[in-house]
């Protein structure tokens, strides 16, 4: 490991823990703890959406397409890109512990994208901060991921 240690600072990392099951868009608070932080319709797609027959958010079948979670049994779906819609969906979770200033942190997120969608995005990142996030306007958000992957997402099958 090379000196360093390994922990995983967000919490429901795979999106397994669930107060409810997803029955329609719009549920990410279901995940518990993540939240929808600003006026936008992020998704929770799981598998136990199946058993209440949700073609709408279940996996691996659902309104976006078909697709199998990376890891476990669910996982979260945002819009980056629309072209007619100026909007970009969000979801939000607190890390189990602060971050410290000088310490190097590796972060690593998974996205493919939908069956559904015909446009690919060229970037997708990550902001950090010491402050709640309860709110903000969706179209042009203030602020700047500070982890930014710019890689095309096109695959519609492998994470």
């Amino acid at each position: 490991m090379n000196g360093y240690t390994q922990q995983n600072l967000v919490p429901n990392p795979s999106f397994e823990d669930y107060s409810d099951c997803p029955y329609s868009e719009n549920q990410v608070h279901f995940a518990e703890p993540w939240t929808n932080p600003g006026g936008s319709t992020p998704d929770f797609f799981h598998v136990c959406s199946n058993d209440f027959g949700s073609t709408i958010v279940g996996v691996p079948h659902n309104w976006q397409g078909n697709q199998q979670p990376r890891t476990g049994d669910g996982y979260m779906g945002v819009v980056c890109y629309e072209s007619n819609y100026e909007g970009k969906e969000y979801i939000h979770v607190e890390l189990n512990s602060t971050l410290t200033e000088g310490q190097l942190y590796l972060v690593r997120f998974y996205a493919v994208l939908s069956n559904g969608s015909g446009n690919a995005i060229n970037s997708l990142g990550a902001y950090f901060s010491d402050e709640q996030i309860s709110s903000f306007d969706i179209s042009f958000p203030n602020f700047t991921p500070q982890i930014v992957s710019n890689m095309f997402i096109t695959d519609k099958e492998k994470w």
